[in-house]
């Protein structure tokens, strides 16, 4: 059986978010065809009766504030200026939808039998209450997660813009002028490199990819740096 890939939470197979994920996968060398794509929203409708119980029971044997701690350690493992979108977690405020979202999480990793799970930073409090779960009932076989970076978005003070800001992050289907235009009005604090936007692209995209980075600079400046 070839090795499969699976989308979660409860996404339409024709979600374009997980489009993105087949398409990133597909830049990074790999071989769809000799992969299995399978949609959980289809083994959840088709093993609901398996998939809700374990909803139900992550749901009553935790605790409103053990969920909510669990997220906060979340929260402190990301860079301070968070990706993408407003991060609710960090104000202390958690609605009951976004509690009972973190349940579904969980019992998406639980429900599978999966060996590997790749998780984007913004899973890990589901993959945390997850390994409680399993520690709580002396489960073994856990499944191991590995949490891909989040970028830190573009702005400085991202939870005061609106995510319709045309600066607020690159996207897959930025041209070259959008990207030029986002990193020119990119903030870049001063003497910070921990969470610093333009660093992070750095690290994460332009070293591994390209293997070096030139800053151009004026000679009475110090010339170009590599």
């Amino acid at each position: 059986m070839p090795p499969f890939v699976m989308f979660g939470v409860i996404h339409a197979p024709g979600c374009t978010f997980l489009r993105y994920n087949i398409e990133m996968w597909k830049a990074t060398g790999m071989a769809l065809d000799k992969v299995d794509l399978v949609w959980l929203s289809d083994e959840i409708r088709q093993h609901g009766d398996e998939y809700w119980p374990i909803v139900m029971d992550i749901a009553r044997t935790n605790s409103v504030r053990r969920i909510k701690s669990t997220c906060r350690s979340s929260y402190y493992c990301l860079p301070s200026r968070f990706c993408g979108s407003r991060n609710s977690y960090a104000i202390g405020k958690l609605n009951v939808d976004e509690i009972f979202y973190i349940c579904l999480q969980c019992a998406s990793i639980l429900f599978q039998k999966a060996d590997i799970w790749l998780l984007g930073m913004e899973q890990h409090d589901a993959n945390l209450l997850a390994r409680q779960y399993y520690k709580h009932f002396k489960k073994k076989n856990k499944a191991i997660a590995v949490l891909d970076n989040m970028l830190p978005n573009l702005l400085q003070y991202p939870q005061m813009e609106n995510r319709r800001h045309p600066a607020w992050a690159i996207f897959m289907e930025d041209d070259k002028e959008d990207i030029c235009f986002k990193m020119e009005k990119a903030f870049c604090p001063p003497k910070l490199a921990e969470g610093n936007p333009c660093l992070e692209y750095i690290k994460y995209i332009i070293l591994p990819w390209f293997g070096m980075f030139e800053v151009v600079q004026k000679k009475g400046n110090g010339g170009k740096k590599t």
